[in-house]
């Protein structure tokens, strides 16, 4: 007669289960089986011995090193039972507190045989602690697929591991199983896989167990209502598509799972949805609609992200990075081939190139040719579109036209972004010219789409973000060039922009590389110092380039002519240093704390786009985004409060133009930012929900500010742009001219 291995994985039991368990299988209709128990637990040794002993059963003990979960102590017993019984063909898997009916392995064994498949499963009844049967069979109770096809497994395990009898050939396949951090997914859906990408499942409808519901159960009997987030959507997709692709690895190329790794394929599941609600079975419909829909966006979105400046070539490591996303939801590891297989990878994954790590935006894209007929300054900024311009790379720009004012060649190269229309791009440029005759000094380049550029030995750079530092840093190397070194435009702490990581790392390093530094205020200098860093040349500094007479000249109009006051937020929810949370929670407990209603204040947000925002008192913040540049002073000459928030050394322009415009602001300070030394009406806020809110209390209540209040003072954060312009102007000419301030 066939003999067959039982393993059962036994953790803290109940001894009354654990005998009437081991009670029905040594009452089963074929008799030639040997059971293996693995001591999950390490602790159960002498409790499994003398059940065994009572139930008339002999037993293989495995005590494991550590404890283990479900998962892996089939995993351990499986392994080791191959080892122990080399003949046997046939392997069985049994819970702890279950009830085998007389037939469940000779039922099983027949059918397997019969339909000559690797897996065979039942039905099941449903008991309760006592052993009484409760409500449907398990089938009808989790109303599972009718399928026990590969795509189906993962859409919804369709086998349940203690009703399931299957070849050696399917336990040698599926050893190892796939890692997972905790348990994402059971041992006898991956088992189902091998077996349903092999010869096939068979299903029996007649029950063979009796599956005992109590509160300890592992896993009991669920609906299968599937993820009730998008968090767990994602994590539901990540886990199939991590076990289809470890299964293509183990067995092969898999047609039914071909939607997983083929977009083109995605419609598919669109039908298994139609085809398992048309059978009531909603909870895998949805999993398979939530399969279609990622499966199709995953391209799109990668496409996406190398249109926005990373080039075709990163499409593959964007579509890995959201995959590793995924993966770390669930099943947090990344699919690949068994130790055992060597460390080379499968045939059916290839090894992706190294480049795809790179940051491309501190690789140098452009070769210097040094056939130019005079030195230029080139000015090294992110983007030269007009509508990708902000005060960052404007203040870059100011700071080349006033070089090339001095009769310097001016070149200002794009970096990251290629230059969509350079005649619109060249005149944005020029419009921020004081003088016609610059023109002749000022050339436009496109550093992205690679090619020559024209370079000569007395050339200088200017770096105006932390990656252009590095390029800058790169073109410098070459022993050819006078100037060996090159100014740093610093608008920022630009390490706070990100968590710790490779651009944190490399923000940081961008201060070490040999720079002269130019700071946007005395304020950023001195933060930058506080965090010991040392330049070799002492740094220029500058006040931010903010016109202050544009606004402070705006006639404000009478208080008492209003509709009602206005309070205007910077509003960027996508820029984490503006604190936009922590804006909106301050907002909600000042209009609380004054008793406001929607008839009292209007609150807009400048900035960026979003969705309006509800506040107590029925006041909602109306988003408007970005306004014209035509329209921004005059708007804010109408606003009466403002709040602009930025968790940086640098004071960022809003809370000045605010302040000019004849609002009372409210602001944070930071280190040693304290903007309410600037005026009286500008009030400095710890970056807290209480502060914030008494802030804007007190502001609200405060008289408007005088005319001579709205002239703001901006000496005492640095020079002008222009005296920058005179520093570098006088090291090129070698010249002892002094710089007014």
């Amino acid at each position: 007669m066939t003999r067959i291995c039982v393993v059962m994985a036994v953790y803290q039991p109940n001894a009354e289960f654990l005998l009437q368990q081991l009670a029905s299988i040594a009452a089963q209709t074929h008799t030639q089986h040997d059971l293996l128990c693995v001591i999950a637990d390490r602790t159960s040794d002498d409790l499994v011995v003398k059940t065994a002993r009572e139930a008339g059963l002999d037993v293989l003990l495995l005590r494991p090193d550590t404890p283990l979960d479900a998962v892996r102590a089939f995993e351990f017993g499986l392994t080791r039972a191959l080892e122990a019984f080399p003949d046997t063909q046939f392997f069985a898997l049994a819970d702890q507190d279950d009830i085998w009916l007389p037939s469940r392995l000779g039922d099983g064994l027949a059918a397997l045989k019969r339909a000559d498949t690797d897996l065979v499963h039942s039905d099941a009844t449903l008991i309760d602690h006592q052993g009484r049967q409760i409500g449907q069979f398990l089938f009808h109770y989790d109303k599972r697929p009718q399928r026990d096809d590969a795509r189906s497994l993962l859409c919804g395990n369709t086998v349940t591991g203690m009703t399931a009898l299957f070849r050696r050939s399917v336990v040698e396949r599926a050893l190892p199983f796939p890692p997972q951090d905790g348990v994402h997914f059971y041992h006898d859906l991956w088992l189902a896989l091998i077996a349903a990408a092999g010869r096939g499942i068979t299903r029996l409808s007649k029950p063979l167990v009796a599956y005992r519901q109590h509160e300890t159960n592992t896993l009991g009997a669920s609906r299968g209502q599937g993820p009730a987030s998008l968090r767990e959507a994602a994590a539901s997709y990540a886990l199939a598509r991590f076990l289809a692709i470890s299964l293509r690895q183990r067995v092969g190329e898999t047609r039914n799972l071909r939607p997983f790794w083929k977009p083109t394929h995605a419609v598919r599941f669109i039908g298994d949805a139609a085809r398992h609600a048309a059978t009531g079975r909603f909870g895998p419909a949805r999993q398979a609609i939530i399969f279609a829909a990622i499966s199709a966006a995953r391209p799109a979105w990668a496409v996406g992200r190398a249109a926005s400046g990373l080039g075709p070539k990163a499409l593959r490591g964007e579509l890995t990075r959201l995959d590793e996303r995924l993966y770390a939801m669930s099943p947090g590891q990344q699919p690949h081939a068994p130790e055992s297989e060597g460390t080379e990878q499968s045939a059916t994954q290839s090894a992706e190139p190294w480049w795809v790590h790179f940051d491309p935006r501190t690789r140098l894209r452009w070769t210097p040719a040094f056939t130019a007929p005079r030195p230029a300054i080139n000015v090294l900024v992110p983007s030269l579109n007009p509508s990708e311009i902000f005060a960052g790379i404007a203040t870059a720009i100011d700071l080349g036209l006033l070089l090339a004012k001095r009769g310097h060649a001016v070149r200002f190269i794009a970096t990251d972004l290629p230059v969509a229309a350079p005649a619109a791009s060249r005149a944005f440029v020029l419009s921020r010219a004081s003088q016609p005759a610059v023109r002749d000094h000022v050339t436009l380049t496109c550093g992205v789409k690679g090619g020559t550029l024209p370079t000569h030995p007395g050339d200088l750079y200017v770096a105006t973000a932390w990656w252009t530092a590095h390029l800058a840093q790169t073109l410098t190397q070459d022993p050819r060039l006078r100037a060996r070194d090159f100014y740093y435009l610093i608008q920022d702490y630009e390490p706070l922009f990100y968590p710790w990581g490779t651009e944190h790392a490399g923000a940081l390093a961008s201060y070490d590389l040999g720079a002269r530094p130019v700071f946007n205020t005395r304020l950023l200098a001195d933060y930058t110092r506080m965090q010991g860093h040392r330049f070799a040349a002492e740094p220029l500094v500058f006040a931010p380039s903010i016109n202050v007479a544009q606004y402070a000249d705006l006639p404000r109009p009478d208080r008492r002519s209003r509709r009602k006051p206005r309070l205007v937020l910077y509003g960027r929810p996508e820029v984490p240093r503006n604190l936009f949370p922590l804006a909106i929670e301050s907002l909600g407990r000042f209009v609380e704390s004054e008793g406001l209603t929607k008839s009292e204040i209007e609150i807009v947000s400048l900035g960026l786009k979003h969705r309006n925002v509800l506040l107590p008192g029925g006041i909602e913040v109306q988003s408007r985004g970005k306004l014209p540049w035509s329209d921004y002073p005059g708007f804010l000459a109408n606003s009466d409060v403002g709040l602009s928030l930025m968790m940086s050394p640098h004071p960022s322009h809003p809370p000045i133009e605010m302040a000019a415009a004849g609002m009372r602001v409210v602001t944070n300070r930071f280190g040693p930012k304290d903007l309410g030394t600037l005026a009286p009406h500008i009030l400095s806020s710890d970056m807290t929900v209480p502060a914030l809110s008494a802030a804007l209390s007190r502001a609200w209540h405060m008289p408007e500010p005088t005319i001579a209040q709205r002239g703001i003072s901006l000496t005492a954060l640095g020079h002008s742009l222009d005296h920058v312009a005179c520093a570098i102007d006088a090291r090129l000419s070698e010249g002892s001219q002094r710089c007014a301030a």
